[in-house]
């Protein structure tokens, strides 16, 4: 019979540690910014000391005591981009892509396509020579071979799923 797994800590702040907690957020109305009064890491997140644990990040807190449970691999986000709220209205759980298509989608983050990604490895040119090859008829395999690449990114490639900026029926 396997044992059970300790938990690290309590899994619940004590009402003291809340109020104490609700006390460093400058606290408005529900449809302002609640921005965070104390310590503020280099991104502007407020950052404090919370049920034992240092280093723990204000707005998470504040997701946590106010919606409960973030999730593992989940990001709390902010609708109103504003990394020092703490306004649990303005506060939503979400995964790491969620939280990357937030930023692209406000334009904090530029979505950097085709030639402009610094990642890339294949020009325009050579996109619009494998849509070519692909609709005369050349295999996937010898394509991927030609330009050094998988017969997975030919595919989406050649379907307009990889480089749809620059796809051309």
């Amino acid at each position: 019979m396997a044992t059970p797994k300790k938990r690290r800590g309590r899994s619940h702040p004590t009402i003291k540690e809340q109020v104490v907690f609700w006390n460093k957020i400058d606290i408005r109305s529900n449809n302002d910014c609640w921005p965070w009064r104390r310590y503020r890491n280099r991104d502007g997140y407020g950052s404090t000391g919370f049920m034992g644990r240092k280093g723990r990040l204000a707005h998470r807190i504040a997701y946590l005591l106010w919606h409960g449970h973030v999730g593992r691999n989940k990001f709390v986000c902010h609708t109103c981009d504003n990394p020092a709220c703490c306004n649990p209205l303005h506060l939503f759980a979400g995964s790491p892509r969620d939280n990357q298509l937030d930023s692209v989608a406000k334009g904090r983050r530029p979505c950097q396509q085709g030639e402009a990604n610094n990642n890339h490895m294949l020009t325009e040119n050579d996109v619009r020579i494998i849509r070519t090859m692909r609709r005369d008829g050349c295999s996937l395999e010898m394509i991927a071979n030609k330009f050094d690449t998988t017969t997975g990114h030919v595919s989406r490639i050649a379907l307009g799923q990889a480089w749809s900026h620059s796809y051309e029926n």
